[in-house]
């Protein structure tokens, strides 16, 4: 085998001649047809896609006046919670690609209707109240009721029977 000391370089840096099958300009008019097909393929698919949504605003119909009062009072009440709270929280939100179902909407707006069952189901685990005030049952909240039921003084639950507290009710939502 030979010493690469030894080999000759006629091509390129080297010194010599460039290669003849190698074009600059053939390399440059092959960057720029590439890149103009791409641009012209954005330019097409933004086109199209507003074609799209204009179809599918064409094929909604309008919305009832119950649903624009509805709306209406979601954006108020929306507005006036977050002037109240002091400290953002993320929002519960629909993906992206969730599509409302047809027409009648019972629910505007799922995940607001679904924040306003969660307080209110964590305001009643959160109170005392009357389960059946004839037959004397009472509801007592969670925490309470934990206490009670480690202690014993539950009626019908022995003596360290429930489990112990490992976090809040609501830490896991």
């Amino acid at each position: 085998m030979a010493d690469p000391r030894e080999w000759t370089h006629t091509h390129g840096a080297g010194g010599g001649d460039p290669d003849p099958e190698l074009s600059v300009r053939g390399v440059l008019w092959t960057a720029g047809g590439v890149a103009a097909v791409t641009a012209l393929a954005m330019v097409l698919m933004v086109w199209m896609l507003g074609g799209f949504i204009d179809h599918r605003a064409a094929r909604e119909a309008p919305p009832t006046p119950a649903e624009e009062q509805r709306r209406e009072a979601v954006r108020r009440a929306g507005e006036e919670r977050r002037a109240r709270e002091a400290v953002p929280r993320p929002a519960l939100a629909l993906p992206p690609e969730y599509e409302a179902p047809p027409a009648p909407r019972l629910e505007l707006d799922p995940s607001f209707d679904l924040r306003q069952l969660r307080a209110e189901e964590d305001r009643l685990l959160g109170e005392w109240a009357w389960a059946d005030e004839r037959a004397g049952t009472v509801r007592i909240p969670i925490a309470t009721a934990l206490e009670l039921a480690a202690a014993g003084e539950l009626p019908g639950v022995p003596r360290g029977a429930a489990p112990a507290a490992e976090e809040e009710p609501d830490a896991a939502r």
